[in-house]
């Protein structure tokens, strides 16, 4: 009696579906991957905005000084600055000084990510803290709002009130408050 050999492996076909099962995983994986990259972009530039806000009050009462922060904005680029006593242009270098060190965040850190609107109370494009209590000052409920936009076209909202409160706000994006002032249009 003859022993047969079993050669024991994969078939041609059954290579190629299997390859194309992990292509069609991979390309979604991929697409998975841009949103989530697309999203981390807006959040780390709200969260920076956020964070510098924060820090421009605090420094306010720490100095016992009146504390700028403002914004600039056109289509393609956006910057911010923190200055002591005056409002200042970040597009300028050396303009935004806070205890004799250079504080502007600009676009670049932050890719695609587009300042839409930065408004607050009086039509302005800065805000100001008050060093005695580190209020925002200005008139209405609202002192300013800060809207960013992801090249997606989801956006993300900075809110000021006029008690110094920062929070942040989207329509687009779940695990923020769905409560924002009326949305630009993009």
């Amino acid at each position: 009696m003859q022993k047969q050999n079993h050669v024991r492996g994969f078939t041609l076909i059954e290579l190629m579906i299997s390859i194309s099962i992990f292509s069609i995983i991979l390309g979604f994986s991929a697409i998975s991957l841009h949103d989530l990259y697309t999203k981390k972009r807006i959040e780390n530039a709200a969260h920076k905005i956020y964070t510098d806000l924060r820090f421009a009050q605090s420094e306010s009462i720490k100095l016992n000084a009146s504390v700028f922060i403002s914004f600039s904005h056109n289509k393609n680029e956006w910057c911010y600055g923190i200055n002591l006593h005056t409002p200042c242009d970040c597009n300028k270098a050396q303009a935004c000084k806070l205890v004799d060190r250079e504080h502007v965040v600009n676009q670049s850190m932050f890719g695609d990510v587009s300042m839409i609107k930065s408004q607050f109370a009086g039509n302005k494009n800065y805000t100001v803290f008050d060093p005695k209590k580190g209020f925002a000052i200005g008139g209405g409920v609202r002192n300013g709002t800060i809207w960013l936009a992801s090249s997606k076209k989801n956006l993300l909202a900075i809110v000021i009130s006029r008690m110094g409160r920062v929070r942040l706000c989207s329509p687009s994006f779940s695990g923020y408050s769905q409560q924002c002032p009326k949305a630009p249009i993009i």
